[in-house]
């Protein structure tokens, strides 16, 4: 599924950033402390945020607008959000203008743009800084394997005064 392969992108490009010592899928971990198992701190965590409304590009393949927030998450008990901006800071400069490509080397996404970014909260003691990324994305998951597809556009180099 289409959310699966951009959770896994996102993943890998966010585990390059050796900041971070955990990444998962965003399911209010910092919310239920109490009840979650210890987690390895500064973590990311991604929510795809839906509804995505997809759109018919061909017979096969469907476009929609993806919007995605990730949640810093910094075990801080000091009162100044430096260290969560700074780490929101690192994740903008990431993936800014970065587009999502598969396994086999399609591109499924447009650029990814940053669209909000919320200051830090506290959670007990964790601060947490919210940022929104969104992207076009592309899912040629209903393609069958191998086919060629074929794109074909013209350039117009006439010059007019």
């Amino acid at each position: 599924m289409i959310y699966i392969t951009i959770y896994d992108l996102l993943k890998a490009k966010i585990s390059a950033l050796p900041q971070f010592k955990s990444i998962d899928w965003f399911n209010n971990q910092y919310q239920n402390t109490e009840k979650e198992t210890a987690e390895a701190y500064p973590a990311c965590y991604i929510e795809i945020q839906d509804p995505v409304t997809w759109k018919n590009a061909s017979a096969k393949m469907q476009s929609g607008t993806v919007k995605f927030m990730l949640h810093v998450v910094v075990n801080n008990l000091k009162t100044e959000p430096h260290a969560t901006l700074i780490l929101a800071q690192d994740l903008f400069v990431a993936l800014h203008s970065v587009r999502l490509i598969d396994g086999a080397g399609n591109q499924i996404s447009g650029e990814m743009t940053r669209n909000f970014t919320e200051l830090p909260t506290r959670y007990r003691q964790l601060k947490v800084c919210k940022i929104g990324f969104e992207c076009e994305v592309f899912d040629i998951s209903a393609m069958e394997q191998g086919v060629l597809t074929s794109t074909a556009f013209s350039i117009n180099t006439s010059f007019q005064a």
